[in-house]
C-alpha cells in the first residue's frame, strides 16, 4: 500500500491497539503514531523500547485488561492526552532516521578507532 494511502487508513482511527504476546519492534506502531494515532501496546518484546509508557503512547501488561481498557478510553475521550502522546511519539521516532542512525554509527566507529590507537 502506498505510504499516503497507509497514513490515510491509519488516520481514520482514534487509537491503535496491539496486544501481542510476542513482538519484536513493531513498525505498525510507529506508522500509526506518524499518522496521528496514539498507540496502546502490550509489554511484550520490543514494544516498551518503541513506545515510552505515558509519554509516547501506553504500554500495558499483557493480561491487564482493565488497564488496557482504561488506556483505550483515555485515548478515545481525552484529545489533549492523545495529541500529546502523538506529538512526543513523532519526536521520539524522528531520531531513528537513516541519516541520524548513520551519523551515530560513524561516531561509534570513530570512538572505537581512537581507543584502539591508545
Amino acid at each position: 500500500m502506498p505510504r499516503d494511502e497507509l497514513y490515510k487508513t491509519y488516520g481514520r482511527a482514534k487509537v491503535f491497539v496491539m496486544s501481542s504476546e510476542i513482538e519484536a519492534i513493531p513498525l505498525v506502531s510507529s506508522e500509526a503514531t506518524m499518522a496521528g494515532v496514539p498507540p496502546v501496546l502490550s509489554d511484550a518484546g520490543g514494544n516498551p523500547e518503541i513506545v515510552l509508557d505515558g509519554e509516547t503512547g501506553f504500554i500495558v501488561p499483557l493480561d491487564d485488561y482493565d488497564l488496557q481498557a482504561d488506556r483505550i478510553v483515555t485515548c478515545l475521550t481525552d484529545r489533549e492526552v492523545s495529541e500529546r502522546l502523538v506529538a512526543r511519539g513523532r519526536e521520539f521516532i524522528g531520531q531513528f532516521t537513516t541519516d541520524r542512525m548513520m551519523s551515530r554509527l560513524e561516531d561509534i566507529y570513530l570512538d572505537v578507532i581512537r581507543k584502539g590507537k591508545r
